[in-house]
């Protein structure tokens, strides 16, 4: 889903917070680099990423970032056998 500001919308703020986590996998982004947070839209009423500080607190945590570790090695060797 989308919204008049083009950005991908989600309807939930748990949604956006395990996309927010998957983008992390996907990517493999440097501390402080890429989307940091989610916040609720104005406009559509829904949930979407931004690149601006704070850090949201679950991308903190020494479990998420063990995750997002995890699963980027498995997602990086599912690209490699594609």
């Amino acid at each position: 889903m989308t919204c008049i500001t083009g950005k991908t919308a989600f309807n939930s703020e748990e949604l956006a917070l395990e996309a927010l986590i998957q983008n992390h996998v996907r990517h493999q982004h440097r501390k402080g680099a890429g989307p940091q947070d989610v916040y609720l839209c104005q406009d559509c009423n829904n949930w979407h990423f931004t690149s601006r500080p704070p850090t949201n607190p679950i991308l903190l945590k020494a479990e998420t970032q063990e995750r997002i570790k995890q699963e980027g090695r498995a997602f990086e060797w599912e690209r490699k056998f594609q």
